[in-house]
């Protein structure tokens, strides 16, 4: 059942960047060491690794007219890391380059950028503990240069780790074309009229919520929280669902309105779920449906409704017609079914 997704094999060390396995839209991208950068496209099969040499991408995004920001740093002579915003068609057309490199507001920092909009924004979204939490700071992208976002409170809750730097809950989810919510210390703010403005109370503990780790459902989202996995209503308190997910590591929409979970370590060899909020039920993916060995994990679950192909991290596929070959679960317990919002 499952396969190995074509042309990652043959390309230099897939597995070697922490940033590997950012996905937006339909790109998946995943780093080399610092030399270079790779990007799939999900809605081609069999797909093709489109390597980007001498272009270090950290993280990306995409503008609404299809120009793709990225947060990279040249590495042949190496440059200090900076946001280029590459032409619509990019990476499949690299006949003109970025009109030019942004210089980051702070040099030092470990960003992020997303588009909130029409908008660029950044943020720093890993520093030394040795600062101060008031240096986490968002900029939006404004005549050529950041200037400091209005209306974000300081941060105040933070994760430790990441070789003792402080994390803290961030990220994106795209609620419809051009109404983005921005994720800012554990809660979420929209745009308006240059202001970023609170909109949604979601309380969101631990620093590794990001911006791939929502799933849109109905009018409002689930997100992941310390692990767990939560439902934001529009003006309502936010609901923990799936109350038997445990260490969940990402979430992203999946076939016929599920929603794709990847766990972390599990005792039950569990790498994730295909989940249907509507009507409670999942199904269970274990390693060994996908061949993998007793230590191998899984980081992210990414569906193409293009190819009708489910992708788990960044070598293995399979049909989503496979799915009908493994058991589904139908638990009656409360948080597996959830109405929409």
């Amino acid at each position: 059942m499952p396969a190995r997704i074509p042309g990652i094999q043959h390309w230099r060390m897939p597995y070697s960047s922490s940033t590997s396995g950012k996905q937006r839209g339909r790109w998946l991208m995943f780093g080399d060491t610092r030399r270079s950068s790779a990007f799939i496209d999900l809605h081609v099969w069999p797909p093709q690794p489109i390597v980007i040499d001498n272009e270090y991408v950290v993280t990306f995004d995409i503008l609404p007219d299809g120009r793709m920001v990225v947060c990279s740093m040249l590495t042949d002579p190496v440059t200090e890391y900076a946001i280029r915003v590459h032409p619509h068609g990019w990476p499949n057309d690299r006949s003109v380059g970025p009109a030019q490199a942004i210089p980051l507001p702070v040099p030092d920092g470990i960003y992020d950028v997303v588009t909130i909009g029409d908008r660029v924004v950044v943020y720093d979204w890993l520093i030394d503990q040795k600062k101060a939490p008031e240096t986490h700071l968002v900029y939006v992208l404004e005549n050529g240069r950041f200037v400091p976002a209005v209306g974000l409170p300081p941060v105040q809750s933070f994760d430790s780790g990441y070789f003792s730097h402080q994390t803290h809950a961030n990220g994106k989810v795209v609620l419809e074309p051009g109404r983005d919510v921005l994720i800012w210390d554990g809660n979420g703010y929209e745009l308006e009229d240059g202001v970023f403005g609170p909109r949604w109370e979601l309380a969101a503990a631990g620093g590794g919520l990001g911006s791939w780790t929502s799933a849109l459902w109905g009018s409002g989202f689930f997100y992941r929280s310390n692990g767990k996995v939560m439902y934001a209503r529009w003006l309502e308190d936010p609901v923990p669902v799936l109350p038997d997910a445990d260490n969940v590591m990402y979430l992203a929409p999946g076939p016929d309105n599920s929603i794709c979970i990847t766990h972390g370590q599990n005792r039950k060899s569990l790498i994730g779920r295909v989940w249907y909020p509507e009507d409670g039920s999942y199904i269970p993916i274990r390693r060994t449906d996908l061949g993998y060995g007793p230590s191998a994990l899984s980081s992210a679950m990414n569906w193409s409704d293009k190819t009708e192909r489910i992708y788990f991290g960044l070598t293995t596929t399979i049909p989503v017609s496979a799915l009908s070959g493994l058991k589904r679960t139908r638990p009656r317990g409360d948080g597996y079914r959830v109405r929409k919002a």
